[in-house]
């Protein structure tokens, strides 16, 4: 399983590393043809074979009575939420957003955007269910629109990958069987679906195209302005300006006829020297993947895979199980044009079509439409070879983490984790006042609609908020904007690391608000993290450690709770990272054989909770105490970075029950590496981190931390 994974993974990274490549290939052609257009208009970049065929389509539609045009809206708003017509409307309805089942006690949870098929398949791409096991536990939910009474829920029709399921990785596309009811009885042949026309010419360079799309999976909308087709590679991919955001995956691109003519996959980085550049927006510069989101990439163009291909790309197929090849072969016959014909008078019965000469081309045409004619495009000059996938560095923007929506139902730490009660910890009375208390988050929830139910039975307005995650919980220190303490369950057996995603499956760096807390209260990347070149946005609960449990949604929620901005702390790059890397000047750390102690330590704890039994109780948190000198940014409050970072590991003794519990507790510093990079060395090497072993009592004096009695009764030598 972990192998097939693996090879997945690469062919996730080589779909983005190609569309980039083909986006550099294609420079020159492009631009010669986008000044065409800009010269003569929608059209003059195309052959004279594709503006026969769209001409021929277009006026066959005209005299079938079918609309020829649909309507443009020219603007600056790119993303409308409302069908902007009637064939918009149509369009949209098998238009679904791909979500996680809504019952087992979870709330939906939207991840990408499909289209319905005739016969009940729905499609959408590889890198969203790269395996029948992914598509396991999810729906299709269509109608999860706006309207004018808010947000409609829509209908939610069950997944079948045992009915069918196909799956290119090359043309990065999947076919996923759908249930034809729905979760509450509803008919899947009432939702309508969308053919695949298999013609070519349904859109010109230079014309309008239109996505309908679940942005960051949320309701319906419509991207129809800012939006021409800029290129079609002969490889079977087109490019485009239409925006769309994370969630988009899958999506149905329209011409501006609202015919299918791609099904959207990629986002495409500008590249300098084989780097991913950061927008004007963004300072410019080369993007580093450690420290920029990629919102703050310069993406250039959105890139779709072509129906025609797609349709290509079926017909090749043959499949082994029963029943479903006969299911391929019906949606294939289904995939004629009925606007292309050799002769579409004798097709549609009308009067004999004029004929139109002009040096070089002839054009048969009926009906109400305007035909431009352009000179034959000049043979492409020859174009430099395509930047080797090595050279250019990976980014999947559009894999979202899966947050659970249901805050009031988070478990949190579990103190009996280890067959013993091990509590919580607390803080010194002096420092009480400094955390995120009871009576803060009653006037939050007050002054507030959105934020979620506390269970606040038996607690006092004095106490501190207790933030219940997946496996862990945290007290927060709202006077610098960090965790005070974090508590966690560790599990490392094989039983519960049966969900073998690595990390990218799972998602990016998709850091989020606890809504718990108020927003101006957490340090967020405009803060600290985006301008500090070198600052690493440093989980507390490392992920790793994090992420187990159930397969499927299970451990992607343990996963992504670790992505909450009070779990976050800044650290120095060359601390936090096991192997430092910085994309700006990617010799500095290799040059001096810099390694990341905190990373390294993190790594090496999990190797022995491993060989230990697997379990293990973590506490954490920043020392929040002795700081650098305070950063501000942009009139933002000044941040105080930690010069330390405190741990302790609580495990048994023997894999055994009712083991003796045995707890260490370990203090970092970030210091020596700030003086040295600019914002610091630790010569400590694996494995003797024995030197960097605190007693639990001088570091609840350093941190202002106490430790439950349970952890200082098993404080080893």
């Amino acid at each position: 399983m972990a192998s097939v994974l693996g090879e997945i993974a690469k062919v996730r990274t080589q779909l983005m590393l190609d569309a980039a490549a083909r986006w550099a290939r294609r420079s020159a052609e492009r631009e010669r043809g986008l000044d065409s257009i800009a010269r003569f208009g929608p059209g003059a970049a195309d052959s004279a074979q594709r503006q026969l065929q769209h001409a021929r389509r277009e006026a066959n539609k005209a005299a079938s009575g079918a609309p020829v045009f649909g309507e443009r809206i020219i603007g600056t708003r790119d993303f409308v939420a409302y069908a902007p017509s009637a064939q918009a409307g149509a369009a949209a309805s098998p238009v679904a957003r791909i979500t996680t089942m809504p019952d087992g006690g979870y709330v939906a949870q939207g991840v990408a955007s499909g289209l319905l098929l005739p016969g009940a398949l729905l499609l959408t791409n590889h890198h969203v269910f790269p395996g029948a096991a992914y598509a396991v536990g999810c729906a299709a939910n269509f109608g999860y629109a706006e309207d004018e009474r808010g947000i409609n829920d829509g209908i939610y029709f069950e997944l079948d990958p045992g009915g069918f399921f196909h799956a290119d990785a090359a043309f990065d596309f999947a076919l996923v069987a759908v249930k034809p009811v729905g979760l509450k009885g509803e008919s899947l042949a009432a939702v309508g679906a969308t053919r695949l026309i298999e013609a070519t010419g349904k859109a010109l360079v230079g014309a309008a195209l239109n996505i309908i799309q679940h942005p960051l999976g949320g309701p319906r909308q419509y991207a129809i302005s800012n939006n021409r087709l800029v290129d079609l590679l002969p490889e079977g991919f087109l490019h485009y300006e239409t925006d769309t955001e994370p969630g988009s995956s899958g999506s149905p691109v329209y011409s501006d006829g609202w015919e299918l003519v791609a099904l959207h996959h990629s986002a495409v980085p500008r590249l300098k020297n084989g780097r991913i550049q950061r927008s004007a927006r963004a300072g410019g510069g080369d993007w580093n993947e450690a420290h920029d989101p990629p919102s703050d990439i310069d993406w250039v163009a959105n890139e779709g895979i072509r129906v025609s291909r797609l349709v290509e790309q079926l017909r090749r197929v043959r499949l082994a199980a029963p029943g479903h090849q006969q299911r391929l072969d019906r949606l294939l016959a289904q995939t004629g044009d009925p606007f292309e014909s050799a002769d579409p008078a004798a097709v549609l019965n009308l009067p004999a079509a004029r004929r139109l000469d002009m040096p070089g081309h002839a054009f048969n045409f009926s009906g109400p439409v305007t035909v431009h004619v352009y000179a034959p495009q000049p043979e492409p000059a020859p174009v430099a070879a395509p930047p080797q996938a090595a050279e250019v560095p990976l980014v999947v923007e559009e894999k979202k983490l899966l947050f659970d929506a249901d805050y009031a139902r988070r478990p949190g730490y579990n103190p009996a984790f280890l067959g013993k009660t091990v509590p919580l910890p607390s803080v010194v009375e002096t420092r009480r006042e400094e955390l995120y208390l009871v009576r803060d988050y009653r006037v939050h929830a007050e002054e507030d609609l959105d934020v979620p139910a506390v269970d606040l039975a038996g607690a006092a307005d004095g106490d501190a908020l207790v933030l219940r995650y997946h496996h862990y919980s945290l007290a927060f220190n709202k006077t610098h904007r960090m965790c005070m303490w974090t508590a966690s369950n560790c599990d490392y057996r094989p039983l519960q690391r049966q969900d073998k995603r690595p990390r990218k499956e799972l998602g990016g760096e998709d850091w989020t608000l606890d809504p718990r807390i108020p927003a101006e209260l957490q340090l967020q990347n405009a803060d600290i993290y985006g301008p500090g070149r070198r600052i690493d946005r440093g989980h507390i609960v490392r992920r790793e450690d994090n992420c187990w449990g159930a397969i499927g949604l299970a451990t992607d929620y343990a996963n992504s709770d670790t992505y909450h901005w009070p779990n976050c702390t800044p650290q120095h790059e060359a601390f936090n990272q096991e192997n430092p890397r910085n994309q700006s000047d990617p010799g500095v750390y290799a040059a001096d054989g810099q390694k990341g102690i905190w990373g390294q330590f993190e790594t090496d704890v999990a190797a022995q909770i491993k060989a230990g039994g697997g379990r293990a109780i973590l506490f954490a948190g920043p020392v929040l105490k002795d700081f650098f000198a305070s950063f501000q940014i942009d009139g933002n409050p000044p941040v105080h970075i930690p010069k330390k970072f405190w741990k302790v590991v609580v495990v048994p003794e023997a894999p055994k029950k009712n083991a003796r519990l045995r707890a260490y507790g370990y203090i970092f510093s970030q210091v020596d590496v700030q003086k040295k990079y600019g914002f610091g060395f630790e010569a400590l090497e694996l494995p003797q981190f024995s030197r960097n072993r605190i007693k639990l009592a001088a570091l609840s004096t350093l941190t202002g931390v106490v430790f439950p009695q349970a952890v200082l009764d098993a404080e080893a030598n």
